[in-house]
């Protein structure tokens, strides 16, 4: 099976602070203010490795490809937007629940879903850092991320 290249660690609606420094806020009310992206993605490494890796022993043979994935990453603002579906799993072990936002994308190829990983700001309740985004054509697949409380 080819190696999964899933975007990971994006800033979606972190904001940038009006310091001279440019602190990246992800929630502010937790304290999650970084200096610069390293900073940001080292806090949320742990939790990455942990997603990339469940999702690498999950994934099936015959879903998308490494290239099929690039073009695919066009739907993650449209699975931010308006998902089907948000999942909030708080038992990852994780310092902070992980959200699964679930889309069904249709249209001229087979229907297929898209799934992104996400911390979401606990106060304002919108997603702010995307720990990994991924489209699949495996229903099981998708189940797998279907998973504590549906929000």
């Amino acid at each position: 099976m080819p190696q999964l290249k899933a975007k990971i660690g994006s800033r979606v609606k972190a904001r940038k602070s009006a310091k001279a420094e440019e602190l990246i806020v992800i929630d502010e009310s937790k304290g999650l203010i970084f200096e610069n992206d390293e900073a940001l993605y080292g806090y949320f490494r742990p939790a990455i490795d942990q997603i990339e890796s469940e999702l690498e022993k999950n994934r099936q043979e015959f879903d998308f490809t490494d290239d099929e994935l690039k073009v695919l990453e066009s739907h993650l603002d449209d699975v931010l937007d308006l998902p089907d579906q948000i999942w909030q799993d708080d038992s990852t072990g994780s310092e902070f629940p992980l959200h699964y936002f679930i889309k069904k994308i249709e249209g001229k190829e087979p229907s297929f879903d898209y799934i992104a990983v996400c911390y979401m700001n606990q106060e304002d309740h919108v997603p702010t850092y995307v720990l990994s985004h991924f489209a699949t054509r495996s229903a099981l697949l998708t189940r797998k991320y279907r998973r504590k409380d549906l929000v």
